[in-house]
């Protein structure tokens, strides 16, 4: 079974404060799942309690708590976007904006001030490209790390 890369960095970036996503190790299934459903799945709450559309995902829920083929992808909080920042700024070609933007990200604001000064220099692009790429390598030492074989955007194998 391989797992396509690009797939797996969708599912991690669309994560938030209330959702995690996961893969079963057996059949490459990717899924997302709110803490509410969660909770739902935990508790055994009645199905009816809910709509139709969330039925399914918290029965989906219920599986990934019990099942043991499912395994959490890498959340925001293992991310580390601001690490993430930090290094594309050391990384600009011009040392003195690079430096002045890792200066700013000190302090409260510092996501907005960084967003800002992306934009102001015209580094949106090459921000894009870093943060991807940073995901990327993210997303290979996660598979990595869980045995899992994944295909790169080229279709090649990374194991």
């Amino acid at each position: 079974m391989k797992v396509k890369l690009e797939e797996i960095i969708q599912e991690i970036e669309s994560q938030g404060d209330t959702f995690r996503s996961f893969l079963n190790k057996e059949t490459g299934e990717l899924e997302s799942i709110s803490d509410e459903e969660f909770e739902a799945a935990e508790n055994d709450s009645p199905l009816e309690n809910y709509p139709s559309w969330q039925q399914g995902t918290i029965k989906k829920a219920a599986e990934i708590l019990y099942d043991g083929h499912w395994i959490d992808l890498p959340s925001q909080f293992d991310i580390h976007e601001y690490e993430i920042m930090e290094r594309f700024c050391l990384s600009t070609e011009n040392e003195r904006v690079g430096e002045m933007m890792y200066d700013d990200l000190q302090g409260k604001g510092a996501f907005r001030r960084f967003k800002e000064n992306v934009r102001k220099h015209n580094l949106l692009e090459a921000w894009y490209e870093f943060y991807e790429n940073a995901l990327k390598e993210i997303a290979i030492e996660w598979c990595k790390s869980h045995g899992i074989v994944c295909e790169d955007y080229q279709g090649e194998s990374s194991e």
